[in-house]
């Protein structure tokens, strides 16, 4: 095969993946590839947006919804359908680093090649292991493989005639990807990685065996890796990040731009929180912040209503306006904010990073506490016996100043899932 642009179809698997998926199609949709591109989604059985949010994108969905998850099975499903030279694999969690990703991987079929994978990159908040695992399993330089059978599916090409020809294990539950490797180069084929095909992957190849050893070794090759190439990801760099701030109709208008103008001095400089937006009964607010700064403002004129509605307002104005998916809102209060700015950052990471539908703030609380059972009585929480410097701390949610959510939780007038996650703050 020469190497000339060759059409494609790329297939994601996908599992309870909503944060992920926009981001991953979005930057499919935005590669420098002038060839046919069809993009199929293999969905399995997700109970959280991902359907929703993958039916907002021209792209093919396919529901596989199977008693017990046969990751060989459910790629073979979808190469069937696909009808293009070269079949790409891509987790919906990997998100390419380039425009030039697909041209870069599609691109390294040489002679007698008949699958290419490329480089995967942590996430600034990637655990050490993560890291470790990452920057010791995928170098820099690009290498042709005629026995070593690594060969991973998170971020791959295969030619479509040989993986019909010799599809994956329908039965394992695992390393589908290393059994076909292992098998295809015994044909005397060869598999070449190319490291300039590279995407952004949030946890490693174990994902995240929590040890000491890999946190030592995982800064060592951070900082040799990360700070050689400069070359690090951020989730406000791959995601459409929305911060909305509701106008509290009990603050004046001139105090309210008073603490925005000191808000949006304090994180401008930064830009971690995506764009912001505001929303306010006030005609004179909502004009001033559309004219001084980068935020977009709109006007709510029902100052009585509960505050979740009008985020729910802002959510939906940003985006038709904008014609924007949001993946994830941080509802934040300026009257109260919190000191450090990086704690707002760590509230998006958790979220990206964990199972949680919400995260929010808490701090360490060493008061008393009390609970009344049905009977009256009370019962005392924290530690009686002890002083205040020998106790164990009970920990005060700070939702009210800053929640990270998903759109899904907001549309349904909610400020908080059922999944909360927590970031302990000083």
């Amino acid at each position: 095969m020469t190497n000339s642009i060759k059409s494609v179809s790329i297939i994601i698997r996908t599992k309870n993946e909503a944060k992920w998926i926009g981001s991953c199609l979005r930057n499919i949709l935005n590669q420098e590839y002038h060839n046919k591109k069809e993009i199929i989604v293999v969905d399995n059985n997700s109970n959280d947006e991902t359907r929703e949010i993958v039916k907002k994108y021209k792209v093919k969905l396919i529901n596989y919804n199977p008693n017990i998850y046969l990751p060989g099975l459910a790629l073979n499903k979808a190469v069937k359908i696909a009808k293009n030279e070269i079949v790409v694999f891509l987790s919906a969690h990997c998100i390419p680093t380039s425009k030039n990703w697909l041209k870069n991987l599609t691109s390294s079929f040489v002679k007698n090649t008949v699958a290419v994978y490329g480089r995967q990159l942590p996430y600034s908040f990637s655990s050490f292991n993560d890291k470790r695992d990452l920057f010791n399993q995928f170098g820099i330089e690009k290498r042709i493989q005629h026995k070593d059978n690594f060969f991973h599916n998170a971020n791959s090409a295969i030619i479509r005639k040989i993986i019909k020809k010799h599809p994956f294990n329908n039965k394992v539950k695992h390393i589908e990807d290393r059994i076909w490797a292992k098998n295809i180069l015994k044909k005397n084929f060869n598999i070449v990685y190319e490291p300039k095909a590279s995407v952004w992957h949030y946890h490693g190849l174990n994902h995240s065996t929590d040890t000491k050893r890999s946190i030592g070794v995982g800064k060592i090759l951070e900082n040799f890796v990360v700070m050689k190439s400069k070359n690090t990801a951020t989730v406000d760099k791959t995601h459409n990040l929305l911060t909305i701030i509701s106008h509290n109709p009990s603050i004046s208008n001139k105090n309210f731009l008073t603490k925005f103008n000191k808000f949006n001095k304090k994180i401008s400089k930064k830009n971690i929180l995506g764009k912001v937006c505001v929303v306010s009964h006030s005609i004179d607010v909502v004009k001033k912040i559309n004219k001084k700064f980068s935020a977009q403002a709109f006007l709510f004129k029902n100052k009585n209503t509960i505050t979740i509605k009008k985020i729910k307002f802002g959510l939906n104005s940003y985006q038709k306006i904008n014609k924007i998916i949001v993946d994830a809102v941080l509802i934040l209060d300026i009257d109260t904010d919190l000191k450090n700015t990086n704690d707002y950052k760590k509230l998006f990471e958790k979220y990206f990073s964990d199972n949680y539908d919400t995260v929010i703030p808490i701090v360490e609380d060493y008061d008393m506490y009390w609970k009344k059972y049905s009977d009256n009585q009370l019962i005392r929480l924290d530690d009686a016996d002890k002083l205040i410097k020998d106790k164990e701390p009970l920990y005060k949610s700070l939702s009210t100043i800053a929640t990270v959510t998903g759109p899904k939780i907001i549309y349904n007038e909610k400020r908080l899932g059922f999944n909360i996650g927590c970031i302990i703050i000083k």
